[in-house]
């Protein structure tokens, strides 16, 4: 609220100017104080052996190395990617989710392949 910059009265003083801003939900990011969230999706492979990837920031794009025998739902943060306080309060951190996507179907060839990997973890 903007103490008299509304609209005036005739005869009167100006009324009080009232501003009110909806925050839309963004496609890719989703927000926590200055804080960001990011869901990266990444294979079972690349979540076993590990990887390279980039992913998007508020500011274009940033390298992080998913480690090897990363678990679903692991964290990694990016420090400083999130968006500025005010003043010079510093930037808040971009947190990277590790969604792995499991095959939903797999051909009997595969499904063998997947029993024969478990079997040599025994």
């Amino acid at each position: 609220m903007i103490s008299g910059e509304g609209e005036s009265i005739p005869g009167g003083a100006n009324g009080d100017l009232i501003i009110r801003v909806n925050v839309q939900p963004h496609p890719k990011f989703k927000r926590d104080g200055r804080d960001i969230f990011y869901d990266a999706q990444i294979s079972i492979m690349d979540a076993s052996l590990g990887k390279k990837f980039e992913v998007p920031t508020l500011e274009g794009f940033n390298n992080i190395t998913v480690e090897s025998g990363s678990q679903p739902n692991s964290i990694i943060k990016l420090k400083g990617k999130g968006l500025p306080g005010r003043g010079f309060r510093g930037r808040g951190d971009q947190y990277v989710r590790l969604v792995v996507n499991i095959p939903k179907k797999l051909n009997n060839h595969q499904k063998d392949l997947l029993k024969e990997l478990d079997d040599s973890f025994d």
